[in-house]
């Protein structure tokens, strides 16, 4: 039987802190497999934080909050 995942929301914080990367940094794949994970914030914040930790992710983007499954 499936797992159920619990939902994490993330906020970015910052954008010129650390916030953005570290948000990248704990966006692995043995997180996102054990738990939905909604981050808050500017897409182009997010890829600033890729840039700086080196990470990059397959994730989805919405718009407006009514888009999330």
């Amino acid at each position: 039987m499936p797992q159920n995942k619990i939902n994490i929301a993330l906020l970015l914080g910052d954008p010129s802190g650390i916030g953005p990367e570290l948000v990248t940094r704990l966006l692995s794949e043995e997180i996102t497999n054990k738990a939905n994970v909604i981050v808050i914030g500017e897409k182009n914040i997010l890829e600033r934080g890729n840039k700086i930790s080196g990470k990059t992710h397959n994730l989805k983007f919405v718009k407006k909050f009514e888009q999330i499954n």
